[in-house]
């Protein structure tokens, strides 16, 4: 992608997956909304990511209400009934 500064303009855009031979890609599109949102946000550079190594731990961190053990006996099971052919008679 080349974006024109003074312009404020793309002058050309190329993405190697199959849409983006017609210059339609959603590659493209993601990233020329990505940027939109940066520059909206007030950003002057790339903010940088954090990698996933260099946060804390999220394994054990709880998510959100828990299913309560019960016995099996009282568990509700039904199967669902087969869809209704289309009868034309």
């Amino acid at each position: 992608m080349t974006l024109n500064g003074a312009t404020k303009t793309m002058t050309d855009s190329y993405c190697s997956c199959k849409a983006g031979i017609s210059g339609e890609s959603a590659h493209l599109r993601a990233t020329i909304m990505t940027l939109a949102t940066w520059l909206l946000e007030g950003y002057r550079e790339v903010p940088a990511e954090q990698s996933s190594t260099s946060m804390p731990q999220i394994w054990d961190k709880p998510r959100g209400p828990k299913v309560k053990p019960e016995p099996v006996s009282q568990r509700l099971c039904a199967s669902q009934p087969p869809l209704a052919e289309n009868d034309d008679h």
